[in-house]
């Protein structure tokens, strides 16, 4: 399985990842024993994890298998946002799952206003974002149409603020990268399956993998590491 296959490679890694985070979709058809068939493949995991709620993931559920720590703000992530530092990084973990009948993905007002205001509060310290749907055209037609509906409304709040390093998304299954209003936004490959052009027959069995990202004061870099 890939998802072990990624797991027996991270371990490889030197030095370590501080912290594995997870895109979104940690299951496909999200039940109890679906979240607890992850957990029991990621148990060997030594760092921390992080999770961002993907469009087949059901919040309540992932938030009761997959336990955040204890120092995210707000406490206990209820809206399925949340921050946190690490290693003198502001962590930042957005939830762009529609809620109150909204049509599309999106970051919603009330998040919006809790990004700026923590960015603000942390201003001296480098951030980088997690959201599940992309924030950027990847070029492929059936999955820029299920990208972030609202993702200049995003990158204007993110202007506001001098050191936000990049974004990062799952979603498409596949590496991109581009730059939004100036803001690097980064696509990362699925341990699961690559997505490709053609809707109709859409599973690419190739090109699965994980970002390995190193933060400096200069900015990120990312190495694509295959499984």
């Amino acid at each position: 399985m890939n998802l072990e296959a990624a797991v027996r490679a991270l371990a490889g890694i030197r030095p370590s990842p501080e912290f594995v985070v997870h895109l979104g979709d940690q299951t496909s058809t999200p039940s109890p024993a679906a979240y607890a068939e992850f957990v029991r493949i990621t148990r060997d995991v030594t760092m921390l994890q992080l999770f961002v709620q993907g469009n087949h993931d059901d919040g309540a559920m992932l938030a009761d298998a997959l336990p955040l720590p204890d120092d995210v703000e707000p406490a206990g992530a209820p809206g399925g946002y949340y921050a946190l530092v690490r290693g003198g990084v502001l962590l930042v973990v957005l939830n762009s799952n529609p809620v109150g009948g909204a049509v599309g993905a999106r970051v919603g007002a009330e998040q919006l206003a809790w990004l700026d205001a923590t960015l603000a509060a942390r201003d001296d310290e480098s951030t980088v974002l997690f959201v599940h749907h992309h924030c950027h055209p990847i070029g492929i037609d059936w999955l820029d149409r299920v990208m972030l509906t609202n993702a200049a409304e995003l990158m204007a709040v993110l202007e506001r603020h001098d050191r936000v390093l990049g974004v990062f998304s799952g979603h498409v299954h596949r590496r991109t990268s581009d730059a939004v209003s100036g803001i690097r936004s980064e696509t990362a490959p699925s341990t699961w399956i690559t997505l490709g052009p053609d809707r109709t027959d859409p599973h690419l069995n190739a090109h699965q993998g994980f970002l390995v990202v190193d933060v400096n004061d200069d900015g990120l870099n990312i190495t694509e590491v295959p499984i």
